[in-house]
Formats: structure tokens, C-alpha cells, sequence
């Protein structure tokens, strides 16, 4: 039971990484014309 949680963090630990990694490279990509 709490090695599954463990597991389940570690995926929605993954995801929100991931997320904030498109984030970057989404606002990286927007403000290149400027840099």
C-alpha cells in the first residue's frame, strides 16, 4: 500500500516536472524575438 503511493508520488512528481519543462520551453520560445 505505501510502496504504491510512493510509486504514484513519483509519477506526479515526474509529470509536474515535465509540465514545467514545457512551460519553460514554451515562454523560451516566445520570448526569443526579444532576447
Amino acid at each position: 500500500m505505501l510502496r504504491e503511493g510512493m510509486v504514484q508520488f513519483r509519477q506526479k512528481k515526474a509529470t509536474l516536472y515535465l509540465h514545467a519543462y514545457g512551460l519553460f520551453l514554451l515562454t523560451g520560445f516566445w520570448l526569443l524575438p526579444y532576447i
